[in-house]
């Protein structure tokens, strides 16, 4: 037996020292002795690799240079027997087995290193997974692993840091400069924030789109990308322990489902815990976080993990759209023993952000536009100094650079004055279509008072901006027009500042930051406000979930296709835009009497997080909508109304669409005020009553100041209700059924008559889909029973006569089922 052993040792090798010599036209070799060789065959192209491994080798084509949309051939030697697979990769992580396989293995052997030689066609006819390789440059990828891959792709197969990229010309012509890219291999040097970039976001960044710091200090990151099914974060804290990080409803760790990483004693591990209460967190007895790679050094510790978005566990959270509080901690001590102990505290090293991980804004590199030839011009005050008042509305009128021909903007970058971050709540730009007041162009006035921009002229939004929203660029396929011969020539910057500590000598200079281009592109974009006007909103007292809808009907909607030859618009980008009593938001979307699918929600809204959400929504002509609010005021005494004010509310989504709609405003009102039967309903409703006397003043409060007709209602008549659960439910339902006008405008033109009233249609609400209950459903039911044999299985005459007894049993049980 031993000479036989040593006799095959000895062919090994010797069949290894052959195939190895029988080297190809081209070849290179990459970090960690991993080497690759190529040359052309026809139509085809045959590649030989080896790496030093017993396990699995890789290489792979991607457009990004990373995993990401990555076409991979998975090879080794298991058991004997070679295997190859075609395969591919979304994102990073996630590798899948095509269903047409286009390799084919030429030869093989293994003796402390693998080797493979293999063939597939430079483009084949699987054109949606597999990448053309080109007689030229091409991002090329190379792994190894330690152990053999089954077909079915686990995390215990990752590579850790036997991976790279090098930019390789199959044709053999060297770049001027060295284009390899360094492998993730663990830092030597202490991890600072001064070179932070160069390790953590550097090597993979295109990996994980999404990237945030976590800290004001900038000490902890994290960034992420997701699927439809998974979501992969990778996050690294200034700490040797133990890291972790949560999703949470209240920035804490009561009800929060948490990832804690760490290495100790060399060895990584990985902790999916809850957490019921402020203080140790539980292990959860379903673990459904994979650990995909982990480093440390003297002073970091990173963790990049891997889980499902949805995955039937009561101790986790849904990973859907909306805002979520990240919740992030680290601590000095390892967890022993995978059980966290009060030794384990992190002490004060902990923190939380809200952050949108599902339909969230990329982040946009400084240089992200300039492929393409534009200029930019700003429009920002100059040294405005702030009113020392709570909220302050300035109006400041701008003309724009006249271009003779039609430009696109195709983006715009937020200017904030820095210090001034807690006081400029929004910033909107108006274009003005019938400038009307010269006089007062370039002078800072108080809007409402000094300037309406609805009665200036300047009513269609151009651009916005609230608290924690990100800079915007447009799709490639759209830009918003400005210029040419019809084009506005002026702008209105409207600046919300908030100042509650009534700070003076606060100057400030923030605004917008517009880039614009003479190459047009393929459509006009647009955008469109759909809402509940503020003179229809309040909101009673100590009320836990109130309900306000703003309706967007069909015959108001439609009016916006007139004048165009199409009947539908794509929508790709939502805010939805509300105060601080607003809990949750969603924009609702019917066609015919049946209810869609959502456009945009946040279930967790966060006033001081309103950034944009990112879609590809078709909607069609005779589409109508809801814009839907949900308000939390447990704890207020007094009602709180629509208005301008931080303290006010609001129920707002601005769309950006295209091509572009003609029109501005799709919202309505509950014309409380406006007629004395509306009025009377709501008063008597409410178990109250007005004078005549009180009732004429109500009146020609509301005629003198509209924008804050519900001001003045509260503080006659709905501040003075005996608030109880039974007439917060009467008002609730009162906004809900009331009659509405509707208010449907464009370039500051009423579509329909304002005094038109209507009633909101009921509809078949939209079902979303319980992903959990299908999959329990599955398994009790056994729709999802794959069965599957091989020669082996069904070699016994015994099990045949076995599988069709079943088999009829499963007939006759159906056949039954079926009368």
């Amino acid at each position: 037996m031993k000479i036989t052993a040593m006799l095959l040792a000895s062919a090994s090798l010797l069949l290894l020292t052959v195939v190895s010599e029988a080297k190809l036209k081209f070849s290179e070799v990459m970090e960690k002795d991993f080497t690759v060789g190529w040359e052309f065959d026809g139509e085809d192209i045959i590649f030989e690799v080896s790496a030093p491994t017993l396990g699995w080798v890789g290489i792979g084509f991607s457009e990004t240079k990373t995993m990401q949309k990555a076409d991979l051939i998975i090879m080794g030697i298991k058991d004997g027997k070679p295997y190859a697979w075609d395969a591919y990769s979304e994102m990073t992580g996630m590798v899948q087995i095509d269903f047409d396989q286009d390799v084919t293995i030429l030869d093989s052997a293994e003796n402390g290193t693998t080797y493979m030689k293999i063939k597939r066609p430079l483009k084949s006819e699987d054109t949606t997974k597999d990448n053309e390789i080109f007689k030229g440059d091409n991002n090329f990828l190379w792994a190894f692993g330690d152990k053999d891959k089954t077909e079915e792709i686990l995390s215990e197969d990752y590579h850790w840091t036997n991976r790279g990229y090098r930019l390789l010309n199959t044709l053999g012509i060297k770049p001027e400069t060295d284009a390899t890219m360094p492998t993730t291999t663990q830092p030597t040097t202490p991890v600072s924030k001064a070179n932070i970039d160069e390790v953590h976001l550097g090597v993979i960044d295109e990996n994980f789109p999404y990237s945030i710091w976590l800290d004001a200090d900038e000490t902890v990151h994290l960034k992420w990308n997701f699927d439809e099914e998974n979501i992969s974060m990778q996050f690294i804290a200034p700490t040797t322990g133990w890291i972790g990080i949560g999703f949470s409803q209240t920035s804490s760790m009561s009800g929060a489902d948490l990832i804690i990483a760490g290495k100790l004693d060399n060895e990584p591990y990985i902790l999916d815990c809850h957490s019921d209460k402020n203080g140790i967190p539980d292990v959860d007895e379903q673990q459904d976080v994979k650990l995909l790679e982990s480093w440390e050094n003297g002073t970091h510790t990173m963790a990049t993990v891997i889980r499902k978005r949805i995955t039937c566990d009561d101790d986790d959270k849904i990973i859907g759209e909306g805002t979520y509080r990240v919740i992030w901690a680290y601590g000095g001590n390892d967890i022993v023993g995978m059980q966290p102990v009060r030794s384990n505290y992190h002490m004060r090293n902990r923190g939380a952000k809200s952050l949108k991980l599902v339909n969230a804004v990329i982040q946009i590199d400084k240089n992200d536009i300039a492929e393409e030839e534009y200029k930019q011009f700003d429009i920002r005050p100059t040294n405005f100094r702030i009113p020392n008042l709570d909220t302050f509305y300035l109006c400041k009128l701008f003309k724009i650079p006249e271009e003779p021909e039609v430009h696109h903007v195709i983006g715009f970058d937020i200017v904030i004055t820095p210090g001034n971050e807690k006081n400029v709540h929004h910033l909107v730009v108006f274009l003005c279509e019938d400038f009307r007041d010269q006089s007062k162009l370039g002078k800072d006035l108080e809007c409402f008072s000094e300037m309406n921009p609805f009665w200036a002229g300047c009513s269609k939004m151009f651009a916005g901006w609230a608290v924690g929203m990100s800079n915007f660029r447009f799709p490639i396929e759209a830009g918003y027009p400005i210029g040419g011969k019809d084009g506005p020539k002026y702008v209105l910057l409207e600046t919300h500042y908030d100042n509650p500590d009534l700070e003076p000598d606060i100057i400030d200079s923030s605004g917008v930051r517009f880039y614009y281009t003479e190459n047009l592109r393929k459509y006009d974009a647009g955008l469109l406000t759909i809402s509940q006007s503020i003179q229809g909103i309040f909101v009673p007292p100590n009320a836990e979930r109130f309900k306000i809808n703003g309706y967007c009907s069909n015959e108001c909607f439609s009016q916006g296709f007139d004048g165009t030859d199409v009947e539908e618009t794509t929508v790709f980008s939502v805010t939805l835009h509300g105060h601080l009593t607003a809990k949750s938001m969603k924009l609702r979307h019917f066609r015919g009497k049946k209810e869609l699918e959502p456009i945009a929600k946040d279930d967790h809204y966060d006033f001081d997080y309103q950034e944009s959400q990112f879609m590809d929504v078709k909607i069609r002509k005779g589409d109508s909508f809801i814009m839907q609010c949900d308000y939390d005021t447990v704890g207020k005494t007094n009602v709180t109304t629509g208005g301008l004010g931080t303290r006010n509310e609001m129920c707002t989504s601005f769309v950006f669409h295209y091509p572009a709609l003609k029109l501005d405003f799709c919202d309505s009102r509950v014309p409380v005020m406006e007629t004395e039967e509306s009025f009377v309903s709501l008063v008597w409703g409410l178990g109250e009553s007005v004078t005549k006397e009180e009732g004429d003043r109500i009146a020609k409060e509301a005629q003198e100041r509209p924008v804050e007709v519900m001001d003045v209602l509260a503080t006659m008549v709905l501040n003075k209700v005996e608030w109880t659960d039974e007439k917060r439910k009467f008002a609730e339902k009162y906004m809900a059924e009331s009659k509405r006008r509707p208010f449907c405008t464009y370039r500051q033109k009423l579509l329909l008559g304002y005094m038109q009233d209507i009633v909101v249609p009921k509809y078949e609400p939209f079902k979303e889909k319980n992903v959990c209950s299908l999959r329990e459903e599955d398994s009790i039911t056994g729709t999802s029973i794959k069965i599957e044999s091989t020669s082996e299985e069904v070699d016994s005459p015994a099990m045949l006569v076995v599988m069709a007894a079943a088999l009829i049993l499963v007939i006759l049980i159906a056949a039954k089922l079926s009368l």
